[in-house]
C-alpha cells in the first residue's frame, strides 16, 4: 500500500508548478507600472492576466490536496478555482480602496473602474478554467 506524498511536499510541489503564474503577473505589474500608463490599457491586461493566473495556481493547488481534501470531479476543483480567484480580486480591490483612502487619493475611488477590474479578474479566471475544463476533456 502506497503511503500518500505529506502535504509540505504536496505543498512544494504546487509551488513549483503554479505559482509562478500569479508571481509573475505580479512582477510584471510592479515593472510594468514603471515605464507604462497605467490606464487605459495596461491595467485591464494585468486583470484579466491576474486572475487567469490566480485560478491557475489554485486550480494546481486544489488538485494536488485532493489527497487530504478527498477526490472530485474536475469540475469541483475549477468551481473551487474560479471562487477563490473572485475572493482574491475582491480583496485586491478592497485593498486598492483603503490605500487610496489613507493617500486620500480619489482617482482610485471609481466604481466603474472598481467593476471593471472584477469583471476582469473574473473573465480571466473564467478563460483559464474553461481551456483547462476542455484540455481536461480529450
Amino acid at each position: 500500500m502506497n503511503n500518500p506524498p505529506s502535504f509540505l511536499t504536496v505543498a512544494i510541489q504546487v509551488a513549483k508548478n503554479a505559482l509562478w503564474a500569479p508571481i509573475g503577473v505580479f512582477a510584471i505589474h510592479e515593472l510594468g507600472a514603471q515605464w507604462i500608463d497605467h490606464e487605459p490599457y495596461f491595467d485591464p491586461v494585468i486583470h484579466f492576466a491576474g486572475g487567469a493566473a490566480t485560478a491557475f495556481f489554485f486550480f494546481h493547488l486544489i488538485a494536488g490536496w485532493q489527497t487530504y481534501i478527498g477526490t472530485a470531479t474536475v469540475t469541483k476543483p475549477l468551481l473551487f478555482a474560479f471562487g477563490l480567484t473572485v475572493l482574491v480580486g475582491t480583496a485586491w480591490e478592497l485593498m486598492e480602496y483603503l490605500i487610496a483612502v489613507y493617500e486620500n487619493n480619489t482617482l482610485a475611488w471609481s466604481l466603474l473602474n472598481t467593476l471593471r477590474d472584477l469583471a476582469l479578474d473574473s473573465a480571466g479566471a473564467a478563460t483559464l478554467l474553461t481551456w483547462l475544463q476542455r484540455r481536461h476533456l480529450r
